[in-house]
């Protein structure tokens, strides 16, 4: 389903529980994964969930980025850009500055 979670259907804190047990269970069963979003504003608003009813009971499946756990620490990219460079010899030629990375 998508749409927006009400947060009058899903406490922050329910929420931010459920978020620290399901990192629990990562962390004792699958050590080497970690929960990519703990800001709760993003599954109220952008994680895609499926609802359940049982009874009297609702059931909310909400979806949640997992990722590597070397993949948590930040990292940079950088852009690469050449530049032609006009020898004073002659305006015919000239040299481009480059890396192999």
């Amino acid at each position: 389903m998508s749409g927006e979670i009400s947060h009058f259907i899903l406490s922050h804190r329910t929420l931010a529980d459920a978020l620290w047990r399901v990192q629990g269970h990562l962390d004792q069963n699958q050590p080497h994964l970690i929960l990519s979003r703990f800001d709760k504003t993003y599954y109220y608003r952008e994680s895609n969930f499926k609802t359940f009813r049982k009874g009297n009971t609702l059931i909310l499946i909400v979806d949640a980025p997992v990722s590597n756990r070397a993949f948590s620490t930040p990292f940079h990219l950088y852009d690469l850009v050449k530049l032609p460079l006009a020898t004073h010899e002659t305006r015919k030629f000239y040299t481009m500055l480059a890396t192999d990375i």
